[in-house]
């Protein structure tokens, strides 16, 4: 046998000399084939020229594709080889039917399972903040279109130097940037022969068959075969483990297809200890696949999963703010598994797998609950954790922020005379949509009376997603202007033993549909909006200046409204974000609908009235005034809500202010995910 202490190391020897142009892919480049984005992606290729030439960079897009290969096979291909993947983003991109349904779920994977980095460029306007690649950052805000060429060549030499620098540090062997020194490949290859499955021929190629595909599809394996083989076992397991140590956790991806075959049997567990104390990591990549298949067989809602990583990490850390993909859980474990001991001596990922554990005591998960608490105590024992400290963690993990809030979004779009069609959809704090929670609305119109019996149904399902959840519930309708002060919070539904009212269990607010349509056509009263909501958000803390607050209220009164221009006019002021009004709005739907109209075209997006005028408990310019002001806007929803079940309780609602009050809240980064709406009726206003 030869010497393998002096065998030069090669982290490539071994690894077939494969000519397909798609298979050396190292950086892939995905555009739509608008003549305009295929310059920008030349004009890409033109500033990595000095790379490619030198043969560090090897570029796959739609021009590498040779006459009669397979474009998507070839894409693929190219894609599981990449260490970068470049998109170039425009509405060309989002409407080619090949990138959205071929191209992107493959980027999601390849991410997730191999860390390749996605990086996008905004080339035009498009949807791109609302859709599932915005958790990918792009290097440019504002889109290249609106840039000089002085500044777009700026950008892409910034894309360049990100494509380099993701090059240079997945050059190098997987086990010598975690381990720091070569000789470890001796180690580690000792360690692998010593387990059972990988002593002879025949049980390497089970091991190998559990690795996962993508690895499988781009390592030649065929000289591991026995037909082919003239090496001893050692050898072999050496050339085998020389491969994988190239690729992203290649050597713990090893491990865990070895695991898959021969289980946790005591030479694995040395294996494993190794991989996990060598690579300075808090679990390997096997003991994280583990708690994913624990916690994936529960076939929780993502929201769980969310809910319990928010409630995990540190304050400092960055969090993920778009974890609407496919996989979330797996990417949580991924970043929580990158998040070191804190100084309390707590573990982010154990925390989360307690918060969990806890979660399925709550729920009468027995099972479940056993087999996250042993993977934690064996966990906790690997880690060096004393009594103590597993006590402190389990007391951590029962410490919870602030509710997180759910919010259903209801449309009720104006087919025909008094019939609507409804749509709605179930989103989470950060406006993802609620994973299995398509809500099935039938396809029809209804009147403004039907409404009731479909929220009965609509709720229902809810329920069944939310569970628990529910208390938290917000409900969100977004109306036509004429409809805007229609009493939708005074909806009934169905309660334990009689009809209640709405308010009576939810918040409950209006918004505008006319305004929504017209921001997913990014138009200027779009960012009008936008930047009213900006102005609330920087006053809505209980710590600001109750100055700047008042600022951005205006209390407006009967005795001030003499012109519609006079008011529309002060609502276009920098500083204002809420409205509330002292008076109840003409009985005239003409007049109301003014007034509301220039709340919308200027962009207003809270507003406070009344539908009735009463005097209990105080008149109406009394009341109000003072209800907006002893508060931060923020609570407004809220103490709305307070009011209508005050209103209730008092039992005379048909006297109580709190009965009539419409909130109009609403904002521009929560509406419906994209879906087909018909476009803003003109006559209707803003």
């Amino acid at each position: 046998m030869q010497n393998l202490e002096n065998r030069e190391f090669n982290a490539t020897s071994g690894v077939a000399n494969i000519s397909s142009h798609s298979s050396r892919t190292n950086v892939f480049i995905c555009c739509s084939r608008n003549p305009k984005d295929h310059e920008c992606s030349q004009e890409l290729k033109k500033f990595l020229k000095p790379d490619i030439r030198s043969g560090k960079i090897h570029i796959w897009d739609d021009d590498s594709v040779v006459a009669g290969s397979h474009l998507q096979e070839e894409a693929e291909r190219a894609m599981q080889s990449a260490r970068v993947i470049v998109l170039l983003i425009s509405v060309n991109f989002f409407a080619s039917d090949h990138i959205m349904e071929y191209i992107v779920p493959q980027v999601f994977t390849v991410h997730r399972e191999k860390s390749t980095r996605i990086i996008n460029v905004i080339l035009g306007a498009s949807d791109f903040e609302h859709s599932e690649l915005a958790q990918f950052l792009a290097v440019n805000n504002r889109p290249l279109t609106r840039m000089s060429q002085a500044e777009q060549d700026t950008l892409w030499i910034q894309v360049v130097e990100s494509i380099r620098e993701t090059i240079v540090a997945q050059s190098e062997p997987t086990f010598e940037r975690f381990f720091g020194q070569p000789n470890t490949l001796q180690t580690v290859t000792s360690l692998f022969s010593k387990c059972r499955s990988m002593q002879t021929q025949q049980s390497r190629q089970q091991v190998l068959q559990q690795v996962p595909e993508e690895m499988r599809q781009s390592i030649e394996v065929s000289q591991f075969k026995p037909q082919h083989s003239e090496k001893s076992d050692f050898e072999e397991v050496h050339d085998l483990v020389t491969i994988y140590a190239a690729y992203p956790d290649g050597l713990e991806k090893l491990a865990y297809a070895l695991y898959k075959v021969e289980h946790a049997s005591l030479p694995w567990q040395a294996l494993d200890t190794y991989l996990c104390q060598s690579g300075k990591k808090l679990v390997t990549y096997t003991r994280r696949q583990e708690l994913y298949d624990i916690l994936n067989s529960a076939q929780w809602p993502d929201y769980l999963f969310r809910r319990a990583y928010r409630n995990s990490i540190p304050d400092s850390w960055s969090t993920r703010r778009n974890y609407n993909v496919s996989n979330v859980l797996s990417l949580i474990l991924a970043e929580l598994a990158e998040i070191p001991a804190q100084n309390n001596d707590t573990f982010p990922l154990l925390e989360f797998a307690q918060r969990l554990a806890f979660e399925a005591r709550d729920r009468e998960k027995d099972s479940l609950h056993d087999e996250l608490r042993n993977w934690i105590t064996h966990r906790s024992k690997a880690l060096g954790l004393t009594e103590s400290q597993q006590v402190a963690l389990r007391e951590k993990a029962t410490q919870r922020r602030q509710p997180t809030p759910f919010y259903l979004l209801l449309t009720l779009d104006e087919a025909s005379d008094k019939a609507f069609t409804v749509q709605c959809w179930l989103l989470d704090d950060e406006n993802n949509s609620v994973q299995n929670a398509d809500i099935e609305v039938p396809d029809q119109l209804y009147s403004l009376d039907d409404i009731p019996n479909l929220l009965d149904g609509i709720l229902e399902q809810c329920e069944n997603c939310l569970l628990d959840e529910m208390a938290n519930l917000v409900i969100e309708f977004f109306l036509p202007l004429e409809l805007l002060s229609y009493p939708v919070d005074q909806y009934t539904i169905r309660g334990f033993s009689s009809r209640q009212s709405l308010s009576s269990y939810y918040q409950v607010v209006v918004r505008s549909l006319e305004r929504m349509k017209r921001n997913k056509q990014r138009n200027k009263q779009g960012y009008i909006w936008k930047n009213k909501w900006k102005i609330f958000q920087d006053c809505s803390s209980e710590e600001q200046d109750l100055s700047k607050k008042h600022n951005a209220t205006l209390i407006y009164d009967k005795e001030q409204y003499q012109e519609l221009e006079d008011l529309a006019a002060i609502l276009r002021g920098d500083s204002i974000a809420c409205l509330a009004l002292t008076f109840v709005p003409s009985n005239s739907s003409s007049q109301t609908d003014d007034v509301l109209r220039a709340v919308l075209e200027a962009g207003i997006p809270i507003a406070l009235w009344a539908r009735e005028q009463t005097d209990y408990p105080q008149v109406l310019p009394e009341f109000l005034p003072e209800f907006v002001s002893q508060h931060p806007l923020s609570q407004l929803p809220a103490l709305v809500k307070q009011q209508r079940y005050d209103a209730i309780k008092s039992g005379q609602k048909q006297r109580h202010q709190g009965h009539y009050l419409t909130l109009l809240w609403d904002d521009p980064e929560r509406i419906p995910p994209t879906r087909q709406l018909a476009a803003p009726s003109v006559s209707k206003g803003a």
